[in-house]
């Protein structure tokens, strides 16, 4: 070690050979600093970012989805306004949960075609919801609406809500990052504040 020690100084002392080491000392500088550079620096992993979502996929979601539904609709004449609250869950295609009309609190199930009310295993079919389009309280039939349908679309600045114009008929979708979150139906004097949730 000594010898290799004293060779080098012994090299150091002669100034072309200084000059080299010198040199090679900066080459390999310069070569740490663009391999450094090169190498793409890590994001650390705790940093959740948004993923996208399209707004395309979230009709889908949303269609195919079982969802916790809160629907709030009310129907405006000159003398009242008739309000219906459906809270419940839409699972394969029907809708089990409560009503409240008038300060009344019903159970009901709503499949596509009929309403039944009564306690589970009891039910009987019900024309309490006669006033109502039922087409609306199921997401899958507005999805279909408004996609194949030539409707008047506008969309918000902030790409959040996105409004039809169809025959008369207002629907306006809210959206989140992820999802739709409501949609709001205005048919005539009725008004569909219909609320979702997926179920994970």
């Amino acid at each position: 070690m000594k010898k290799k020690y004293s060779r080098f100084r012994e090299l150091w002392a002669v100034p072309k050979y200084k000059n080299l080491f010198k040199l090679a000392g900066w080459a390999i500088f310069f070569a740490l600093i663009i391999i450094l550079s090169a190498i793409p620096a890590k994001e650390p992993n705790n940093v959740n970012k948004p993923d996208f979502v399209s707004f395309n996929k979230m009709k889908m979601q949303l269609r195919d989805s079982n969802l916790t539904v809160t629907y709030q609709i009310s129907i405006v004449t000159r003398d009242e306004v008739e309000a219906y609250l459906i809270e419940g869950t839409l699972v394969d295609g029907i809708i089990s949960g409560t009503l409240v009309i008038n300060e009344e609190m019903k159970r009901l199930k709503i499949d596509e075609e009929n309403v039944y009310v009564g306690p589970k295993g009891k039910e009987e079919i019900s024309n309490i919801l006669s006033a109502l389009n039922l087409i609306y309280l199921f997401p899958k039939n507005i999805i279909m609406i408004i996609s194949d349908n030539s409707a008047i679309l506008r969309e918000s600045d902030d790409k959040k809500i996105f409004s039809y114009h169809l025959d008369n008929k207002t629907f306006s979708v809210y959206t989140d990052e992820s999802a739709i979150i409501k949609i709001v139906i205005l048919d005539g004097n009725v008004t569909y504040e219909l609320e979702y949730q997926i179920i994970n």
